[in-house]
């Protein structure tokens, strides 16, 4: 299931099949076995169905012996487990699972819901519309509200189809692009259009909307276990239930193996589930990325490795290069942030795997974000006053780089982990603490900049009821880039014909993670040991060492010096003016001398801005 959207009349009007006609046209890929509408009084529904299971439900409907009429974009990881704690028969659909869910526990039922999901819900009884995206924010989910109307969709450019005359621009998304500081889960480049944040729901009533979180994690819940090889099996067996339900589909299931230790994982506890009869597909494969003679792009020697240890044939894809103007019309024609080289660079791999005949690929991402504590469990160690697993961690660390190293990162992880949050807000406002490209901001763009931070720290800077050490799971839970790049790489995946899969970000394996005391992730002394030791039979001792990671500038080929050209016929300006002169003008300079496969990310994101606004005319 690929795509929903959804048209309701909030002046008691008829129902208009018109606009959900249009949103599902613009987005018809996502659709291929079938575009289908739905109108019930004030409401038109609509679904584009990508089927990737012969026993997908006919959407939108009506769940049968209800008064509830459903569209969903996803599935569900746990139907087992929600017909048994709401007594239904063993063959109740996703639609009946989801209505006996809203009847049992009202507006949190998306908490029991375990898979990726982007739903929208009509109650016919109490005429109210709710709608809710999964817990981390898989699958997308946009909407709009104009004169008269609330309006849904899985992406944002059906939306701007429907809004009279030209669309003003969002300044504060354009302020979080060019200072490359991203704050919000909720804006577009367009103040008319929004995005409901993951582990949200979101209810319409009469002209009424409102937003409600339903899950966060447990910060005071912590797995004790008395031995290592315990969180070990534990996270063994959790990961192989995770992939496991994410490969559900009667189609080859496609596997992005970069050689890396976290996709090449998934790679391998999918090889090892089919080995033993537990996969539920027919079939998987894998595909890498042809970066030979790259440098530190290629990592083709890695996955071939993975797929010699599992067995399997791996597919090399070369990389896929755009040109400029591509990225400029994508930009202006989607009215959202064009991508970049590093992601598009995935396009000829989806469109291999779909052409292979899988509508399901699952990624690695999420790795970085969940298995690996980073210096976290030195502040942890210092905050709870474990003065001996301090040192055991530093002397563990200091055999791997070398006491200097050790003890300043220690020191700077114990203190930065355990300061107050007055001191930490002052460290925060010195000048010298400022990145180069806020200062690069014009006076006007710094001062908003600073309002959107001061309202973030305010909002949700801080988790409740976690302690100080715990504060960076919270903030990898709300990361704004990295689910704007998951975005931006949903549609991607969409326009080729595949579902994105991504195990490490289901609600599981994150509570799994944040439960976790931090130690355990750097268990016996070196990076990721608990992901390495407890899948040290189903990986490559080749990728199982691997202490580096692949760098993707190479991507970039000849674009940044093509970007300076495209922006040296004067400064966009749009509203107020976006950096200081000098800023500008050197960041030019900067990127008509740069080197083939240089990123310059300041001036793509500006960029970026530019394509985006012309969408505006």
């Amino acid at each position: 299931m690929s795509g929903i959207c959804g048209y309701l009349q909030l002046d008691d009007g008829p129902s208009l099949p018109g606009p959900v006609s249009a949103m599902l046209s613009a987005m018809a890929y996502r659709g291929p076995d079938g575009l289908n509408h739905l109108c019930t009084g004030p409401l038109v529904l609509g679904h584009a169905l990508l089927k990737h299971r012969a026993d997908a439900a006919q959407l939108p409907c009506q769940v049968p012996g209800t008064e509830l009429y459903l569209t969903l974009d996803g599935r569900l990881d746990n139907p087992g487990e929600l017909t048994a704690a709401l007594g239904l028969a063993g063959n109740a659909s996703e639609p009946e699972l989801i209505a006996a869910a809203y009847h049992h526990w009202g507006d949190t039922f998306p908490l029991h819901l375990d898979g990726d999901f982007a739903l929208a819900l009509w109650d016919v009884r109490r005429q109210r519309l709710l709608c809710a995206r999964d817990h981390t924010g898989t699958r997308p989910f946009y909407y709009c509200q104009g004169p008269g109307f609330f309006a849904f969709a899985s992406e944002l450019p059906p939306l701007l189809n429907l809004i009279e005359g030209a669309p003003q621009p969002d300044q504060g998304m354009i302020t979080q692009f060019l200072a490359q500081c991203w704050l919000s889960n909720e804006d577009t480049f367009w103040e008319s259009c929004r995005r409901l944040p993951p582990a949200h729901t979101l209810v319409v009533q009469g002209a009424q909307v409102q937003l409600q979180r339903y899950w966060q994690p447990d910060f005071q819940q912590t797995l004790e276990y008395p031995h290592l090889q315990d969180y070990r099996n534990h996270y063994r067996e959790l990961l192989a239930d995770v992939v496991g339900r994410q490969s559900r589909s009667d189609h080859p299931v496609a596997f992005e193996v970069s050689g890396g230790l976290d996709s090449s994982a998934l790679f391998a506890v999918a090889s090892d589930l089919q080995s033993r009869g537990d996969l539920p597909a027919p079939d998987l494969a894998g595909y890498t990325l042809d970066f030979r003679g790259c440098g530190d792009a290629d990592e083709v020697a890695y996955a071939q490795a993975v797929a010699r240890h599992c067995d399997r044939p791996l597919v090399l894809v070369p990389p896929t290069h755009k040109p400029l103007d591509w990225y400029r019309q994508r930009g202006r024609r989607r009215g959202e942030f064009c991508n970049a080289p590093n992601g598009v660079m995935s396009v000829g791999l989806l469109q291999r795997a779909a052409a292979a005949g899988s509508r399901v690929l699952v990624n690695g991402t999420g790795g970085d974000e969940w298995l690996d504590c980073g210096y976290a469990a030195y502040a942890e160690a210092a905050g709870r006053g474990q003065f001996a697993a301090f040192t055991q961690m530093l002397r563990n660390q200091a055999r791997r780089d070398g006491w200097l190293r050790s003890l300043e990162s220690a020191l700077r992880a114990a203190l930065a982990g355990n300061l107050s949050p007055t001191l930490k807000d002052l460290l925060r406002c010195k000048p010298t603490s400022t990145p180069e490209q806020r200062r690069q901001l014009s006076p006007g763009r710094l001062q908003k900049l600073k309002a959107l931070q001061a309202g973030h720290r305010e909002g949700c800077d801080r988790p409740p009821q976690a302690a100080s050490w715990q504060q960076p799971l919270w903030q990898q839970l709300h990361e704004s880039y990295a689910l704007l790049a998951h975005e931006t790489m949903e549609v991607l995946a969409a326009e080729s014909g595949l579902e994105l899969r991504r195990p490490y970000w289901s609600r599981r394996l994150v509570e799994f993670s944040i439960s976790l005391p931090r130690r355990v992730l750097t268990a016996p002394g070196e990076n990721r040991g608990l992901h390495r030791t407890a899948l040290g039979a189903l990986l490559p001792a080749a990728v199982l060492a691997r202490e580096d990671k692949a760098e993707f500038s190479a991507s970039f080929q000849d674009l940044t010096a093509a970007v300076a050209v495209a922006l040296a016929g004067g400064r966009p300006d749009v509203g107020p003016d976006w950096l200081q002169p000098d800023a500008f003008d050197a960041l030019l300079a900067s990127a008509q001398n740069a080197k083939t496969g240089e990123a310059n990310w300041p001036l793509w994101f500006l960029f970026s801005c530019a394509a985006v606004l012309e969408h505006a005319g």
